[in-house]
């Protein structure tokens, strides 16, 4: 009987040769432990540096290496064309290997090796990426990365700067959230944390294909602390999943899954449920990943290279007088804005990961290989190879222009600028690809033309050093300081109001009127026995809102009002319930607060109530105005969260929360914000203003209200809470029912001919009662997006926002212990 030890030895034996002479890839060139053994191939993704190894072995042995007994890789642009592009009726020729197959069963639509079931999935997918979509998607665009400028305003210009790779992977991840299902509570860190704390483990699972035995082994791989948030992360991706499918009849943006779960679908179960998880997660991914690679890698060679940079940031500021203009079709003019992303593409290399696929038996760049040997390409290697790219090591857009644009350099005319293939080619192409270009372009464009850029000193980091790449990219932290630019303290680059776009909306434009139903809708509007919020509440029961509740200082000119309504509108008396509410009393409002927790549901708050003195009166611990415009407007809307968020909850609906504020506040003056104590200076009396109280007043609610919106977003709450605040313009109501004489006489006569009547000015209201996630932590004006102060967004008015904030909600506190939870 033959030993053990014997058999094992033949066979180890007859195996080498095997692999050596007579397996199909026997012919091409690679290290010799490759050739017999897995072990070279696993041993050198583990430590990261796969792609730059491969690069040196192609440099050794020539365009096609065997990198594994039965895996061949290639590097020239024929070679990724014949793997990728070669189809069959849409279908690939080169079938994708379980390389990436996580074993769930379902391959979504990233992992599907089947070419027949991942056209199908794609075909229902592709809908959500056509022209109409994207554009349809673009002011959720603008609104992550206005969150991101307006808070690298707040943290960006420290001394020690910001790390790059925390924020430009925190962004992508929110806004592909948005735009994959309506936002929810996968916004969580937790969730970012899950996937960037996996990204060892997840090559762990592709050599794991290779190495069977080691499959129980690989939950050894994932940090302990991952291992702890998994089973939470699957479990809020699960409750999304069938969130987003209980809302199919009522998105408010259209989303990725728009196809996926049509308004009409029926009940998705089992199966279905589990395809659509896959295909959420595989689409965040795949959305996330390279955008965060792009935003990182372009900002890093942009602050390796300042002379690129300057005229980078020349080209963006010399296109757009203020940074409302900045939009993606602008934007396809800045030809080297584009030739710095090509090159960022270029060096910061997308698909590292080798994308193999099984031969059918064909021919590779004119080479046979034949059936079932798995192929893989280098494009890493490809793009920094002398023979297709001069001076490739080095980032030089200049190679992307035209040859008549006059920063281009006739050097790189042999340059083979069709090799790169950034978003693959063929039937994998990635259908987000569009989407990726205008995010990546807004985001550069934004950035640069509100910042000067600066690399923390102290830091010396090189690319082929200090980057790795397992699954994705894992990047150093690089620390920038984001400085606001001189001339771009805000968002508009006006220093005064916007005179002439403020006369010509109210003597030329007509605001839209209302015809969206409330129907179903319980709604709260304050100060609404008069003026815009009687017009307001007249316009939302006229468009069958199921509840109104007016909330009124004076309950008898409440039931006045709520007769004018039932009168013009013939709905019925219970549609209209008349509370007190009294914004000078804090208690009134807690005792409104509690009353409105008894409410089977809320949908709607409007803020409309709002005091203009010209006498200087304490009322409570402040002065009037403060009082009733700020403190007791902010603790109204953190009494009401709660409720808000479990009608959002139970209902699985979007919930609205609107402050109206004023065009005034670009005139507001705020010494105060320099005092030890913000509340405190506007409570002194031989300081105090009055002519310009009513002004500052809007000013720091406004402030006050950018604070609260970004703390909703941020909130790891359930509920869907869409925050805004109104510019409803110069109307023609009581406001100012205090002034006199000259000052009285003249207002009055300028609002007659200029200002909008009450019914006009409420269309605003209205419109922003509306929702949508557009709007959320926006300024709104004429029904739409509008601008706010250039103080607003300066890094002083930010400074002053935050500690605004601070003393406020501290006041909240004092008045309601634990009001800031509520957030």
């Amino acid at each position: 009987m033959v030993p053990v030890t014997g058999v094992e030895l033949i066979y180890a034996s007859t195996r080498c040769i095997y692999l050596l002479w007579i397996h199909p890839a026997s012919k091409f060139p690679g290290p010799k432990l490759a050739k017999v053994s897995n072990v070279w191939y696993a041993y050198h993704w583990m430590t990261g540096k796969y792609p730059w190894k491969v690069e040196a072995m192609m440099k050794q042995y020539g365009d096609i290496v065997r990198i594994a007994p039965n895996e061949l890789v290639f590097m020239t642009p024929q070679a990724i064309t014949d793997i990728y592009g070669s189809a069959v009726k849409n279908h690939e020729t080169f079938l994708k290997t379980s390389f990436m197959d996580l074993g769930t069963g379902d391959g979504g639509i990233t992992w599907e090796q089947d070419p027949i079931k991942h056209r199908i999935t794609a075909k229902k997918v592709s809908p959500a990426f056509s022209s109409k979509s994207i554009k349809a998607k673009e002011s959720v665009l603008h609104l992550y990365i206005d969150m991101f400028v307006r808070r690298m305003r707040e943290l960006g210009n420290i001394g020690t700067g910001v790390d790059l790779n925390t924020v430009s992977s925190s962004l992508p991840f929110m806004t592909m959230i948005d735009v994959i299902l309506r936002e929810g509570k996968l916004k969580t860190s937790d969730f970012l944390e899950a996937i960037l704390g996996t990204n060892f483990f997840g090559t762990v699972n592709q050599i794991s294909k290779k190495f069977p035995l080691l499959t129980p082994l690989m939950l050894l791989f994932i940090p302990p602390r991952i291992l702890r948030t998994l089973p939470r992360v699957i479990k809020i991706n699960k409750h999304e999943i069938q969130r987003r499918i209980d809302e199919r009849n009522s998105t408010e943006h259209l989303d990725y899954f728009e196809t996926l779960i049509p308004a009409n679908s029926v009940l998705v179960t089992g199966k279905e449920r589990t395809h659509l998880e896959q295909i959420a997660g595989q689409l965040l991914v795949a959305g996330y990943d390279p955008i965060s690679n792009q935003f990182y890698g372009s900002m890093f060679q942009l602050l390796k290279n300042p002379e690129v940079l300057k005229m980078l940031t020349t080209e963006i500021r010399c296109s757009f007088h203020s940074y409302d203009e900045i939009a993606p079709d602008a934007l396809l003019q800045l030809n080297y804005l584009q030739a710095c992303l090509l090159e960022s593409f270029r060096i910061f290399d997308t698909l590292p990961s080798g994308l193999p696929r099984i031969s059918p038996g064909a021919s590779v760049d004119g080479i046979y290989i034949e059936k079932g040997v798995h192929c893989q390409t280098s494009f890493f290697t490809t793009l920094r190879s002398d023979r297709y790219f001069h001076d490739p090591l080095e980032y030089h857009p200049q190679r992307w222009l035209a040859p008549e644009h006059p920063k281009y350099e006739h050097r790189f005319s042999q340059d083979n600028l069709k090799s790169m293939f950034p978003f693959l080619l063929g039937p994998r192409m990635c259908p987000g690809r569009e989407s990726a270009w205008i995010q990546l372009r807004l985001f550069l464009a934004k950035v640069l033309w509100t910042f000067d850029l600066e690399l923390v000193k102290g830091q010396d980091l090189l690319f082929d050093r200090d980057f790795s790449v397992f699954t994705m990219w894992d990047k150093p932290e690089m620390r920038v300081r984001f400085i606001p630019a001189s001339g771009r303290e805000g968002f508009s680059s006006n220093m005064v109001p916007p005179i002439f776009s403020y006369f010509k909306s109210h003597l030329f434009f007509k605001l839209p009127y209302p015809t969206q139903t409330f129907s179903g809708l319980t709604i709260i509007i304050t100060g609404a026995n008069s003026g815009l919020g009687l017009e307001a509440a007249r316009h939302l029961v006229r468009l069958n809102a199921s509840k109104v509740i007016l909330a009124v200082r004076n309950l008898e000119k409440g039931a006045a009002a709520k007769s004018s309504i039932i009168a013009s509108t013939n709905k019925p008396q219970d549609v209209i319930d008349v509370w007190k509410l009294d914004l000078t009393s804090r208690d009134s409002v807690k005792a409104f607060a509690a009353r409105a927790q008894s409410l089977e549901r809320l949908d709607v708050v409007i803020e409309n109530a709002g005091v203009l003195t010209h006498d200087f009166v304490i009322a409570e611990d402040n002065e009037l105005t403060i009082t009733v415009n700020v403190v007791n407007t902010f603790l109204l809307a953190l009494l009401v969260l709660p409720k808000l968020r479990d009608t959002s909850t139970r209902l699985k609906k979007e919930v609205v929360l609107v402050f109206t504020g004023s065009l005034v506040h670009w005139l507001a003056s705020f010494p105060e914000r320099n005092s030890p104590s913000i509340l405190e200076a506007l409570a002194d009396k031989e300081k105090a203003n009055m002519n310009q109280r009513y002004v500052l007043s809007k000013l720091i609610e406004l402030l006050a209200y950018r604070e609260l919106s970004y703390a909703i977003a941020q909130s790891n709450k359930a509920g869907n809470i869409v925050a805004s605040m109104v510019n409803p313009g110069s109307v023609q109501t009581a406001l100012d029912r205090e002034g006199h004489g000259i000052r009285g006489l003249t207002w009055s006569t300028y609002v007659g001919i200029v200002g909008r009547t009450a019914e006009e000015g409420s269309r605003t209201l209205v419109h922003a009662a509306t929702g949508g996630r557009d709007t959320h932590g926006q300024y709104l004006d004429d029904c739409q997006v509008g601008r706010v102060s250039d103080f607003v967004n300066s890094q002083e008015g930010l400074e002053a926002q935050r500690k605004l904030w601070k003393e406020l909600t501290g006041k909240l506190e004092e008045m309601h212990e634990g009001i800031t939870q509520n957030i």
